[in-house]
């Protein structure tokens, strides 16, 4: 323990010292408890420091951003909410993160913009109006809805999985638990999208098509939707 408090005042102002400090932290915190739950000696005076020092770290504004760039510098494409969520825990794990909101606003913001760029969007349209949404734009719409989607199925399996306890008296979510129990209800992928030129029997200023295709899955296979 002694030789872990004497890294603290040498931590840098950085990434790589707020990595360190949560790291100290890690290895120390659980002894101090133990020492007071069997001895009930209180250790936390000697771990002070390292708190006090830890918030320096975290609250600088060139560590926090030093993060955001490092998560902005993630290629994007195919896998690359595997390669945010690898940049990020070489300083900071997700638990740590529900500790320090600014930082995890940037990890899931990062996390969004992985999502949105591993779709792939294709701008067909032609002159489009200054008011127009770009195609990306309108990727990022759907995208929120396939979230929305998702989230809802997501919170129907859980009240599944609790049985009566989820369900409670509510009829329809039984129904939907029935229909969850024959594969019926799919999980929207990452799709892909296309924007086209005004369709010609609507000849309306700003009328354009957005096309989704990806694929709808449940725990049993993928099957293609368009």
């Amino acid at each position: 323990m002694t030789a872990l408090t004497a890294e603290v005042d040498a931590l840098p102002v950085s990434l790589q010292g707020l990595a360190d400090a949560w790291r100290i932290g890690a290895s120390l915190e659980p002894i101090a408890d133990a020492m007071r739950a069997r001895f009930g000696v209180d250790l936390r005076p000697r771990i002070q420091p390292l708190h006090l020092r830890r918030t320096m770290i975290e609250g600088d504004p060139a560590v926090l951003g030093a993060f955001r760039q490092l998560l902005a510098d993630v290629p994007s494409g195919r896998g690359a909410k595997e390669a945010v969520r690898a940049a990020a825990s070489q300083y900071l794990d997700e638990a740590a993160m529900q500790c320090l909101p600014d930082y995890a606003a940037i990890y899931e913001e990062a996390l969004e913009e992985a999502e949105l760029h591993a779709i792939t969007i294709t701008d067909n349209s032609r002159d489009p109006g200054p008011d127009e949404p770009t195609a990306e734009d309108i990727a990022r719409f759907a995208l929120d809805h396939v979230r929305a989607v998702n989230a809802t199925i997501s919170q129907i399996e859980d009240d599944c999985m609790q049985g009566a306890a989820g369900i409670g008296n509510n009829p329809v979510r039984a129904m939907e638990c029935q229909t969850m129990q024959s594969g019926r209800c799919k999980r929207a992928l990452h799709p892909s999208w296309s924007r086209s030129p005004s369709h010609p029997a609507l000849p309306r200023p700003g009328v354009f098509h957005a096309i989704f295709s990806g694929g709808l899955t449940d725990r049993y296979g993928t099957r293609n939707a368009r």
